[in-house]
């Protein structure tokens, strides 16, 4: 597929010289048939990368896409072509090499990285590393807040390194609050084809879990498929396990049943970045610079719409302030809510949580707000409203108490 957009052609140093022709960009992602798991989240980028030229370059890039990239990613096919740039997803050390030896304006998106190495730079090219342990410890910190104390973790059938860095995330973070985690055991490969034995197994291994649980999934179809083995086992989800996928899929987490708590991953944002990353190297900047993408909140849906105090009005309380943020969610009105006495609700909640009712509540208005501040891009008076404060001032304050600077500076210093 050839999508025609034009830049100052470039020679190998990377100084913009006169145009002597529309400039051609190799864009490699893994969307083809064949590797369907993938194929969300890669589109996802593509669009953020389009969206970018088609934003600030109209038709003066010339895009050619390889579908089949993430199977082959054999530059040599396009030396021929007159390449002028590069933005590729790559997934092995020689596909790197290759890109390297390129010699070539790149941008590479890195599938996985172990967390105790050092990120790889090189002068000619910017990279952008999926940071897979840090959305582990975002579900761990969402479980958390709603105050569970079992937690489990199913992976990949296949062994992946990015499910492996996910769990390693979520345990390191739960084990910095005392907590731990059981993780469903990978199958021998060759079961791994054999779907209903799959389903038998996740059945059983999901009946020997406490209850409440709290499951993190390592991608929304494995998120699906727990499920699915919830419901077969006679499971209720939430109430007896809450489970989280990653990947915000959409057409995945909408139709699930319940509807499905995500992580996402921000593909477009990342894909929209990978543009503007190559577009300065065309300018001249430098390269040399290795970029660590963090997915740091939760889209919530009713899989996780739960609590998991075990007092049964504190946690019917909790619920309700989740659901009337926006009315102003004060100690009477919540406590009315629930129809329940008011100082028997405030001393409940302090034997049940250690803390008072009141600053249970600001907790949830700040963390929902920082949540909407990643997730969306309405204006901070907006979050401010839905989040229950009476101005954008009053969340400045609570969000400086809880996260040490302003709401501005916060959605900022996160974004891509």
């Amino acid at each position: 597929i050839s999508i025609c957009f034009t830049l100052p052609r470039m020679n190998s140093d990377r100084i913009p010289v006169s145009r002597a022709r529309t400039p051609n960009i190799l864009l490699t992602a893994a969307t083809a048939t064949g590797i369907p798991k993938y194929q969300p989240t890669q589109r996802g980028k593509l669009e953020g990368i389009l969206g970018y030229v088609r934003e600030r370059h109209g038709s003066d890039w010339r895009v050619q896409l390889d579908l089949g990239g993430f199977v082959r990613q054999r530059l040599r096919d396009f030396h021929g072509w007159e390449c002028d740039g590069i933005i590729a997803y790559i997934n092995t050390p020689s596909t790197r090499r290759q890109f390297i030896s390129a010699r070539l304006p790149t941008v590479l998106i890195e599938p996985f990285l172990s967390p105790h190495s050092p990120i790889r730079t090189h002068p000619r090219i910017v990279t952008f590393v999926n940071d897979h342990a840090r959305e582990g410890r975002t579900a761990a910190e969402h479980f958390l807040s709603l105050h569970f104390r079992s937690f489990a973790f199913v992976g990949t059938a296949e062994i992946t390194p990015w499910s492996r860095l996910r769990l390693h995330g979520f345990r390191e973070r739960l084990r910095e609050s005392g907590m731990t985690c059981r993780a469903y055991p990978n199958l021998p490969e060759e079961e791994r084809a054999d779907f209903a034995l799959e389903m038998t197994r996740l059945v059983k291994w999901l009946k020997t879990l406490p209850r409440p649980t709290a499951l993190f999934a390592a991608h929304d179809i494995r998120a699906r498929q727990v499920l699915t083995a919830a419901d077969a086992a006679g499971i209720d989800v939430p109430s007896h396990v809450a489970v989280l996928g990653v990947d915000d899929d959409e057409l995945i987490c909408e139709t699930s049943s319940p509807a499905l708590s995500s992580i996402p991953t921000h593909d477009r944002s990342l894909g929209y970045a990978c543009g503007r990353a190559l577009d300065e190297l065309f300018k001249g900047h430098p390269g040399n610079k290795a970029i660590r993408t963090a997915h740091t909140h939760v889209v919530c849906r009713a899989s996780t719409d739960t609590n998991a105090v075990e007092d049964p009005f504190v946690a019917r309380a909790l619920i309700w302030v989740r659901k009337n943020l926006s009315s102003g969610a004060s100690v009477e009105a919540i406590a009315k809510g629930i129809s329940y006495s008011k100082r028997l609700l405030q001393m409940r909640t302090r034997n049940a949580l250690g803390t008072t009712l009141g600053a249970e509540v600001r907790r949830i208005m700040v963390d929902t707000a920082a949540e909407m501040l990643l997730a969306t891009d309405k204006p901070i008076t907006d979050i401010a409203a839905e989040c229950g404060f009476t101005s954008v001032s009053h969340l400045s304050l609570r969000f400086r108490e809880l996260y040490g600077q302003t709401p501005l500076s916060f959605r900022k210093s996160r974004a891509h």
